[in-house]
Formats: C-alpha cells, structure tokens, sequence
C-alpha cells in the first residue's frame, strides 16, 4: 500500500531474469515492497482431456488452439478472440510480456527507480 512519501513502481518485462534484476536493483535502492510473479489472461487451467474437432467434442476455439478451458461461455469469447487464437492481430509489442513487477518506493527516487526499470526492459 503507497502512502504519502512512497510511489509505486509496476512494470512488465519477458523474461522473469530480467524482472529479477530489475528487482533487486529496486532492493539495493531500498524499496519497501518488491515482487515479481507472472500473469495471465486465461482463466482456467490447461486442459486434461484429448479432443477431437472432428467429433465436436470441444466447447470452443480457446480450448482448441490456447489449450486451455473457459470457466464462463462469455469467457470464451474473449479467449477466442486473442490474437493469439483468432489470428485475426499481431497483438503488438505486448504479446510475450507476462513477467509484473510491482514495488514500492521512496517517493524521493521515483524517478530514478523508474529509469531503473526502463533500461532493464520493463515496459512501464
């Protein structure tokens, strides 16, 4: 929690060794709270059954190419429609960065901190 002389500082990054070093560099300048741990943006968990499209024996897109289960039918739709599924974008330059560091610092070295974390590849 940021309080009045704290900034916070959440940044994502490719590689979870880059976030790391971000991360400690963050620790050297004394930050009070530093955690790096990955996202997604699919719900469920990875499938454990075989499917068979020519059977129909899936509940959509999401399952079939993302390997993953919707928990809701709205869920699914957006699944469906990421880029990743749908092939219908690139996703831009976002597409692979799934690595969140959040910490929180001194807001006297904000500044500093988020350079810090710029030139380690952070996307800010």
């Amino acid at each position: 929690m940021e309080t009045a002389g704290e900034k916070n500082v959440i940044a994502y990054f490719r590689t979870p060794e880059a976030a790391e070093d971000a991360a400690a560099k963050l620790r050297a300048m004394r930050a009070t709270s530093v955690s790096v741990d990955r996202v997604s943006p699919y719900s469920g968990g990875p499938l454990h059954r075989t499917l068979n499209p020519a059977g129909g024996s899936f509940d959509g897109l999401a399952e079939l190419v993302l390997d993953t289960e919707a928990l809701t039918p709205g869920a699914g739709v957006l699944l469906a429609a990421d880029p990743a599924a749908s092939g219908l974008g690139d996703g831009g330059e976002e597409i692979g960065r799934d690595i969140v560091l959040a910490a929180v610092v001194d807001a006297t070295v904000h500044e500093r901190a988020l350079r810090l974390v710029a030139q380690a590849g952070g996307k800010l």
